[in-house]
């Protein structure tokens, strides 16, 4: 059987801006060039895309949750006839 080789293409982008982000962050090239690709253009944009505080977690599960929860009153709505749950 043949092995399925990944090839892994980068989006064009300022090969200036990837070298000044790299070097501020002392990062490597390719991972500056995947951060400027997908908007993260500064320290401070990369400084609040690493920052993993608790709080920060807690409520995005807060509002994944409220979400869960219309999600799955819909579908018992749908199956049952029920709207509470």
């Amino acid at each position: 059987m043949d092995k399925i080789e990944t090839v892994w293409k980068m989006r064009e982008c300022s090969m200036q801006e990837v070298k000044e982000l790299a070097y501020e962050l002392e990062i490597p090239i390719p991972v500056a060039q995947v951060m400027l690709t997908r908007g993260i253009d500064s320290v401070e944009k990369v400084e609040q895309f690493l920052d993993l505080k608790i709080n920060k977690l807690y409520l995005m599960l807060k509002l994944l949750s409220k979400e869960l929860v219309k999600q799955l009153t819909l579908v018992k709505k749908s199956l049952y006839g029920v709207t509470m749950m």
